[in-house]
């Protein structure tokens, strides 16, 4: 029995260990990735390639990137004549003669048709989803709109971030993506239904600079809270403290009752509480522009913030 031959396409660390997966199966031979172009980076604005370019190449297997999926990149995917093509977060729209030639399969983390395209792990946790799912879906010209293969459902655990929910999906879909390839012809795709289809676009610089901003005094303890853990590590949400602006990366409701912003209480255990609306917020991790991240404690013994404060 002759290995199946897979084309995989993906571009950020979220797709790495999929592709690491795929290459390391002895039944699966990946003879070829396509990848977004190198951009500059760095101080030095030196020209990097992306993390799933990176993994290729230590690998030996050839690269394509292309900045548009049309003819010549069309051409090349026919060369390589690949069983399956396997697309995590890829970044390119791949034309109907690609997803309609191939046996493209996608991998999502989110429960379809909720959170359809390009940011869901963040809504997900923006939105204060209590569950997700994983699915491994067919792809077809709509945005995410394919027929699914496998669906796997997770209970969202309390206080987790996007950074740490990105993680865990990432190495949940390269679990899943495997297994669904190597059964694909024993398996039946779902088709997904259209009631409770939601979007979750990708943020512009105004939907940035209008979320992450926060205001104690006009939200919950809870909303805060799952505000900061949507928006972290990126773009992660911020307030005013003593008139400096300051990251707020990781923080949870507590119990507590004041005036919306009054400081409750500070110490070199616990950091400091913060009163909201409706309960108050124990802010944990905090950073200060041109700083490290650092746990309250720490940003106390460079931050004069006293009990009674008005933050």
């Amino acid at each position: 029995m002759t290995n199946k031959k897979i084309v995989f396409m993906g571009s950020p660390a979220f797709a790495v260990p999929a592709l690491k997966a795929l290459i390391e199966a002895a039944d699966i031979d990946v003879v070829g990735v396509f990848s977004q172009p190198p951009k500059p980076a760095g101080r030095g604005h030196k020209e990097t390639v992306t993390p799933i370019h990176a993994l290729a190449d230590d690998y030996g297997i050839p690269v394509f990137t292309p900045k548009r999926f049309r003819e010549e990149a069309q051409a090349e995917l026919k060369k390589l004549n690949p069983d399956v093509v396997c697309v995590a977060a890829y970044g390119l729209l791949l034309p109907e003669v690609v997803v309609n030639g191939y046996t493209c399969l996608n991998i999502h983390p989110s429960d379809l048709p909720r959170w359809r395209g390009a940011n869901p792990l963040g809504f997900t946790v923006l939105e204060g989803d209590l569950k997700t799912a994983l699915c491994i879906m067919h792809m077809d010209k709509g945005m995410d709109t394919g027929a699914v293969y496998l669906r796997e459902y997770y209970d969202m655990p309390a206080n987790i971030t996007t950074g740490k929910l990105h993680d865990w999906m990432s190495k949940e879909g390269a679990k899943h993506l495997l297994e669904v390839v190597r059964h694909i012809e024993t398996l039946e795709a779902v088709p997904q239904m259209e009631d409770g289809a939601t979007y979750a676009s990708k943020w512009s610089r105004e939907d940035i600079n209008m979320i992450r901003e926060l205001d104690i005094r006009k939200l919950t303890a809870e909303k805060f809270c799952q505000r900061v853990r949507g928006l972290s590590p990126w773009p992660a949400a911020q307030m005013s403290i003593q008139g400096e602006t300051v990251k707020i990366l990781m923080a949870e409701p507590v119990k507590g009752e004041a005036k919306a912003g009054t400081v409750l209480s500070t110490d070199k255990e616990n950091g400091f509480v913060v009163a909201a609306t409706e309960g108050a917020v124990r802010m944990i991790t905090l950073q200060r522009a041109g700083k490290k991240a650092v746990s309250a404690t720490d940003f106390l013994n460079g931050f004069a913030v006293e009990v009674g404060d008005i933050v």
